[in-house]
């Protein structure tokens, strides 16, 4: 992205920052971004710390700018709940992410964002969800 950018092929620029998620004042400015993209974020995100992320997310986020997330989720599907459920230790310990996927409701519960999609992309497991913020 940084190449397209500096060879002018794209017309936007990126910035992409590593800090705690669920506190980033100091690190980005309120109502700064047009677009935030979270890639399994939330399947790491402790569960106390997932409604102050999005928190943070609508914050940084200009009214009428677009937010895209990536999530994993326990399957409703007997046969591949229990897969997950005997593989979710090992996934835990070695990744430290959970297939408990609360992002999902706690997105339906927020005030400022808004979904506008959802997106299965792995039989009903993985998910894409798109949004604004209001």
């Amino acid at each position: 992205a940084r190449q397209a950018v500096a060879s002018g092929e794209l017309d936007c620029t990126a910035e992409l920052i590593r800090a705690d998620a669920s506190n980033l004042r100091g690190v980005v400015a309120s109502g700064s971004s047009d677009f935030v993209v979270s890639t399994f974020l939330f399947c790491v995100c402790p569960e106390h710390l997932i409604s102050p992320t999005l928190d943070e997310i609508a914050r940084v986020m200009k009214p009428g700018a677009s937010f895209r997330l990536a999530d994993i989720q326990y399957s409703e599907s007997p046969g591949g709940r229990r897969v997950q459920e005997f593989f979710a230790p090992y996934v835990e310990a070695v990744f430290g992410a959970r297939f408990d996927g609360k992002v999902r409701q706690k997105l339906a519960e927020h005030k400022l964002l808004k979904v506008t999609r959802q997106v299965a992309l792995k039989s009903d497991t993985h998910w894409m969800i798109e949004g604004v913020r209001i």
